[in-house]
């Protein structure tokens, strides 16, 4: 039995692996003060990650530092919501460089909409680089005209799940909804639900069946034991 809950698990752990291989990993960084001096570092940058934030009146930093050559990919998105900012411009700088090595203009770009089925939420799909670069220090800037409105900034192509990575992900889901100003009780109206629902509906069915099956050895165990005590009183009185 704990063979079969082991197997199950195993082949859920599979196929959502499978079905998350378009997806990205999910960063939420909407709480965080990233000013110039308070960066966030972007570990693994060519792992597809996505991070989930919002200018709060002021230009937001991130940083990628890398001892050996990388492919930089790096793209703005924004959440498909109402009064959706689309005009964010990133600049990248390399190794403490004043002037952006590179820029992606999104008020010079056609912003499409498209939508990721993992979590079941639409963005609108803005301006990204992707090419090899040396080693260093890249320092990622992210603004627009008056530095407000929500943005998702997505590092590297490499589209990988680990096991804790999808924890993660699926704890993460209620304030990822909540980013899209939806209720948090949508947060598994998705393929993630789908696979925690059967999940969950194989470790009720396993159950039930571990407490059946004790249940019946357990009245087998006591009509034997009423058949033994019953001869051992006839065995008595005819001795008597």
């Amino acid at each position: 039995m704990k063979r079969g809950l082991i197997f199950c698990i195993l082949f859920l752990v599979v196929v959502f692996s499978v079905t998350l291989v378009s997806a990205h990993q999910p960063r939420l960084v909407y709480d965080k003060d990233l000013y110039l001096n308070n960066s966030e570092l972007v570990q693994n940058p060519e792992i597809s990650q996505a991070y989930y934030a919002e200018l709060p009146g002021s230009n937001e930093y991130y940083k990628i530092i890398s001892n050996h050559s990388f492919n930089l990919y790096v793209q703005i998105l924004s959440p498909y919501i109402e009064n959706a900012s689309k005009n964010f411009i990133v600049d990248i700088y390399y190794n403490n460089s004043t002037n952006p090595s590179w820029t992606l203009d999104g008020t010079k770009t056609t912003w499409i909409k498209f939508h990721e089925p993992f979590a079941n939420d639409d963005y609108w799909q803005g301006p990204s680089i992707n090419q090899t670069v040396a080693a260093g220090t890249y320092l990622i800037k992210v603004s627009n005209l008056n530095d407000k409105g929500k943005y998702v900034l997505v590092f590297g192509s490499i589209e990988t799940f680990p096991f804790k990575e999808m924890i993660k992900a699926t704890l993460a889901m209620p304030r990822l909804k909540m980013y899209f100003g939806k209720s948090v009780f949508t947060a598994y109206f998705n393929k993630i639900g789908i696979y925690l629902g059967i999940l969950l509906g194989i470790i009720i069915a396993i159950i039930v069946v571990i407490v059946v099956l004790v249940h019946r050895r357990k009245g087998r165990e006591d009509i034997l034991n009423w058949k033994f005590k019953g001869k051992e009183n006839i065995d008595g009185i005819e001795k008597y």
